[in-house]
């Protein structure tokens, strides 16, 4: 009886520590991807990775502001898209519903992109033209998904 206890005990401890290093490295991870712990918002992240820290510093209260301004029609997006999934997922799939649906989520998507424009070409305007060039090497980096992955059709 005390060799399964003893067994017990140490399983439960195993888990124990496990679950703690999970948490513990999720809360590191967290750290060191973003000090702040407050994440830009992620349609304009990209502008900002490669900018100084002074620059950074000046633009910080127009992302707070266009932090507050994405995050609602963000989480519209995504509850229109949760919608169509749930659609899709239905049997019989209600055609009818289904398009109404689609119609919400291209409505709502189009907003975001719109706000999301405009922000981008807010924030252009108050960085210098090398900083531009500098934010538009991510832009520069991404291929057209119709052009193959092979060397050899390198650009």
């Amino acid at each position: 009886m005390s060799i399964n206890r003893r067994c017990v005990v140490k399983w439960v401890l195993i888990v124990s520590l496990s679950l703690n290093l999970l948490v513990f490295g999720g809360i590191t991870a967290r750290i060191l991807i973003d000090p702040d712990g407050r994440p830009l918002p992620p349609n304009l992240a990209w502008i900002l990775d490669d900018l100084d820290a002074e620059t950074l510093a000046r633009l910080e209260p127009k992302m707070e502001e266009y932090r507050a301004a994405s995050r609602p029609l963000l989480g519209e997006v995504f509850r229109a898209q949760a919608g169509v999934n749930a659609l899709l997922a239905e049997e019989p799939l209600n055609v009818e519903a289904l398009d109404e649906a689609f119609d919400e989520l291209r409505e709502v998507s189009m907003r975001f992109l719109e706000i999301t424009q405009q922000q981008t070409v807010e924030i252009f305007a108050q960085i210098t033209p090398e900083q531009r060039l500098q934010a538009m090497s991510f832009m520069r980096e991404r291929r057209d998904p119709e052009q193959s992955r092979s060397p050899d059709n390198e650009p």
